[in-house]
């Protein structure tokens, strides 16, 4: 939600085109986007072997190149340069924090039976 704040000087024009109209809007799309990474994740979660820290940080690569930089990295004709690149640091920072979060409450300690 940071990043529609951020970039919404640069998008106020496409906004009605986009489909946002309302702010209830993205946050029911950011809710519905967290569940499905946390979806994605889950597997990966159980097939790793380490401790909590290795699986948080792993996770958190996962979720940082695959959820958020991935699809920004190349430039978009409907998405401004600036607002790509805007998205791109925040997408990124907000996705490698979910994803030690989400690695670390849903990871076992190594001596916790799987």
């Amino acid at each position: 939600l940071a990043g529609q704040a951020a970039t919404r000087p640069f998008l106020e024009d496409s906004r009605p085109a986009l489909g946002v109209h309302e702010p209830w809007h993205a946050v029911m799309l950011e809710v519905g986007r967290a569940l499905l990474l946390v979806a994605f994740v889950l597997p990966v979660i159980k097939m790793i072997r380490g401790g909590r820290l290795e699986t948080a940080l792993t996770t958190a690569c996962l979720l940082c190149v695959l959820g958020g930089v991935a699809g920004l990295i190349m430039p978009d004709p409907f998405l401004p340069d600036r607002a790509r690149l805007t998205f791109l640091v925040e997408r990124g920072l907000a996705n490698l924090l979910y994803g030690l979060l989400v690695g670390y409450l849903f990871s076992r300690s190594p001596g916790e039976a799987r």
